[in-house]
C-alpha cells in the first residue's frame, strides 16, 4: 500500500469504528431477522398446505397470491395475511410489533445503508435521537429486548396454528 491508500484505510476504520466495535451485536440483528423472514415463508407454506385438510374461512385469490410471496411483505402485513389464512389471532402487543419493527428498520440499515440513518428512518422514528447520517449501533439491552420479543411471537404464532391445523396430515 502507498502511504495516501494506507492514510486512507486508517481514516476509514477510525470513522466506523463505532461499527466495528459492535459488530457483533449488528451481526445478530441480521441473523434474528433473517430468521424471521425464514420463519414467515414456511409458515405460510404450512398453511397452504393445512388450507386443503383443516375446513378454513375462504380467502381471495389477492390473498393467497399475497400468502405465496408473504416473505417481500411488511412485517405486520405478513401478520395479517397469516391471520386471514387462517382465521386465528395472530397480532402480538404494541411493545412486540414496535420492537420488531424497529429491529427490522435497524437491520434495513445495516444491509442497505452501511448503518449510516437516512430520511426513510428518521421519518420511522422521528424521536430516535440521531442525525441524518449517523451510525445506527446496537446496545446488548436493545438486542436482549428485540430478540425476546421475537421469541415470543415465533412460539405464539407456532402454537396457534399449530392448534388449529392439529388435524391436517403431517406436512412434508
Amino acid at each position: 500500500l502507498d502511504e495516501e491508500t494506507w492514510e486512507l484505510s486508517w481514516g476509514v476504520i477510525a470513522e466506523y469504528r463505532q461499527v466495528f466495535e459492535f459488530w457483533t451485536f449488528q451481526t445478530v440483528v441480521i441473523s434474528l431477522r433473517s430468521h424471521w423472514d425464514w420463519y414467515v415463508r414456511r409458515l405460510s407454506e404450512f398453511v397452504k398446505f393445512s388450507r386443503d385438510h383443516v375446513p378454513c374461512p375462504a380467502i381471495a385469490s389477492k390473498v393467497e397470491k399475497a400468502l405465496a410471496a408473504i416473505g417481500v411483505q411488511e412485517f405486520k402485513e405478513q401478520l395479517r395475511l397469516l391471520e386471514v389464512a387462517t382465521g386465528v389471532a395472530l397480532m402480538p402487543t404494541q411493545d412486540v410489533l414496535d420492537a420488531i419493527t424497529l429491529m427490522t428498520h435497524i437491520r434495513n440499515l445495516g444491509l442497505h445503508n452501511r448503518w449510516e440513518v437516512d430520511q426513510r428512518f428518521l421519518s420511522s422514528h422521528p424521536e430516535c435521537g440521531l442525525q441524518l447520517g449517523d451510525l445506527r449501533t446496537v446496545d446488548p439491552a436493545e438486542l436482549s429486548a428485540w430478540s425476546s420479543a421475537l421469541r415470543q411471537l415465533v412460539t405464539s404464532t407456532a402454537v396457534a396454528i399449530g392448534k388449529k391445523f392439529v388435524t391436517a396430515p403431517a406436512y412434508p
